[in-house]
């Protein structure tokens, strides 16, 4: 709609290139995105259904799931082990809520996860371990089935 110099409540304002337009607020939950199909470049889009799924581990040990965080919540250590398989681009988010914190443990020979400049040790054997409360870890996966990289952390972790 052509804007005339007075909008409707929450509507917003943009360009076509050539003229100034108005566009309604549009549904309810639902955001605006840039879109250089589109004649305006913009479009009222649908949450993604991709939002990471958060699960609560209250037990001593849980497998983990790609694209999928945990939150840790234990007197004793919780063992988070990261999934056998894994593509490019999968992630794994860990937070620790309990006083008996995390680990996250390797799932196979050949897996190896690399935080800064260290790495665990090559295969089963290898893990991260938190040091804090409310320690947190992002990984992400950059060798399909095998190597992680923590993208982000929070807190002290032992390497082994």
């Amino acid at each position: 709609m052509a804007y005339n110099g007075v909008m409707k409540k929450g509507a917003l304002l943009t360009s076509d290139g050539n003229k100034n337009l108005e566009i309604d607020t549009g549904i309810s939950g639902r955001f605006l995105t840039s879109d250089n199909i589109e004649s305006l470049g913009i479009k009222w889009s649908n949450l993604p259904t991709n939002l990471t799924k958060w699960t609560e581990v209250t037990t001593t040990s849980a497998v983990s799931d790609i694209n999928n965080g945990y939150i840790t919540n234990n007197s004793i250590l919780v063992n988070v082990v990261l999934p056998l398989v894994s593509a490019v681009g999968d992630f794994i988010q860990v937070v620790g809520k309990g006083v008996g914190l995390f680990k996250i443990s390797q799932p196979s020979p050949s897996s190896i996860i690399s935080m800064n400049s260290s790495s665990t040790t090559l295969g089963l054997l290898g893990s991260i371990t938190a040091l804090q409360r409310y320690s947190c870890l992002n990984l992400r996966c950059v060798t399909e089935n095998s190597r992680w990289v923590v993208e982000s952390s929070q807190g002290t972790f032992t390497i082994f």
